[in-house]
């Protein structure tokens, strides 16, 4: 996991930008609030379930 720190940022690309398209803007900023953890790598349904049966968690339904 990593850590992504509380802050701002600009997402989306400027008007003036070269190549871009419609679907990178509008340009505006986002906020987050606090520091939150994001995994790094694809979780699958299969490596959940061998966690959930390692943690002895009941197992989620996988449909949808």
């Amino acid at each position: 996991m990593v850590v992504i720190p509380a802050g701002r940022f600009l997402m989306g690309s400027p008007p003036d930008e070269p190549k871009r398209s419609d679907e990178e803007g509008p340009q505006h900023e986002v906020r987050i609030a606090k520091l939150i953890a994001m995994g790094v790598y694809t979780v699958t349904f299969d490596d959940y379930d061998r966690f959930c049966e390692s943690a002895r968690r009941e197992k989620p339904n996988d449909m949808g």
